[in-house]
């Protein structure tokens, strides 16, 4: 296997990132660096649900090694309102989680 030192992913702090889950699969020697904001989408109604019937986790890692989070940015979830439909029994398919980390 060859070293990936340069794979990084930067988020620069004048960023602000909306979006649904993603799901990355079998990759390796990642680094995230997050100095701006990703945040999970407020529109619920239109988040994935899987197979299972549970909603997808926001940041699902399968079969990946060596990734590496940095920076002094912020990852929000958009929980208070996840745990408000989940206090209700309003969420389809219960909450999701922001990480998630397979294999």
């Amino acid at each position: 296997m060859t070293s990936n030192e340069d794979r990084m992913l930067v988020i620069k702090d004048d960023m602000d990132f909306s979006m649904f889950p993603i799901y990355i699969n079998d990759h390796h020697n990642i680094h995230i660096k997050i100095e701006g904001t990703v945040r999970a989408t407020k529109n619920y109604k239109e988040w994935p649900i899987t197979n299972h019937g549970q909603y997808d986790h926001f940041m699902l890692f399968d079969n990946c090694t060596n990734i590496t989070f940095s920076g002094n940015g912020t990852i929000d979830g958009q929980g208070y309102m996840w745990w408000v439909r989940e206090l209700l029994n309003k969420n389809e398919a219960h909450r999701p989680k922001i990480f998630r980390f397979d294999n």
